[in-house]
């Protein structure tokens, strides 16, 4: 069994990089499938989630990771509910669901009752057309990352919001965490201004660290 001891600040981002992390590292070693219980309300309150914080058309492509299925992300959370109880099945809520403390259930409950099948299917719609924009613009940062991975020149001469996009696709890939779009904006900045020898902290547990030409970057 293995444990993880995150503290007691841990925040929520932190806790589910973790667990993926973990999960992700079983799936890896028996070679088996990655398959969660995902619904259409988590999919919405995702989606509002992540434009409360900023997080820009991206936050829109949610629940998608390649490498882990969610076969009922168009069920309704009460639908889901109903079959438990009609078949007697037993299922186990996170005592702390109810808990305002943290900004998903804050959301949870300002959309309890407001969520109906009309308005599931269209955030269904959106999120599938963003998955593709995104694949589409990812592709196009592979290919300039190729020539010009971490070169502060090319980072400063290029338009800020190809900046923001080319950027957040290094982290996501090189470091599995991609920074909100304002985190992303002062890490732009820092490539511009940041004297060589220096390392800031983005946000996230990643630091850049400068020369004169470059960038590195980490996780604390």
């Amino acid at each position: 069994d293995t444990i993880l001891n995150l503290g007691s600040g841990a925040s929520e981002d932190l806790a589910r990089s973790k667990r993926y992390e973990f999960l992700l590292g079983v799936q890896q070693k028996y070679g088996g499938a990655l398959v969660t219980a995902h619904h259409a309300d988590d999919l919405a309150e995702t989606v509002f989630m992540n434009i409360k914080r900023g997080t820009g058309w991206r936050g829109l492509c949610v629940l998608s990771r390649n490498n882990v299925d969610r076969p009922l992300l168009k069920l309704a959370k009460s639908q889901l509910y109903d079959y438990a109880l009609k078949n007697h099945l037993e299922y186990v809520e996170d005592k702390t669901n109810r808990d305002l403390k943290y900004l998903r259930n804050c959301i949870r409950s300002e959309l309890n009752g407001k969520l109906d099948d009309k308005t599931r299917d269209k955030f269904w719609n959106l999120r599938q057309k963003q998955i593709e924009l995104r694949r589409m613009i990812d592709e196009e940062a592979d290919s300039i990352l190729k020539s010009s991975k971490y070169s502060r020149y090319f980072f400063t001469h290029i338009p800020a919001g190809v900046a923001t996009e080319v950027l957040g696709h290094a982290l996501l890939t090189e470091l599995g965490v991609r920074p909100v779009e304002a985190q992303l904006e002062r890490a732009l900045i820092a490539i511009k201004a940041a004297k060589p020898g220096s390392e800031i902290h983005v946000g996230d547990g990643i630091f850049m660290r400068f020369t004169p030409r470059f960038f590195s970057v980490g996780m604390l």
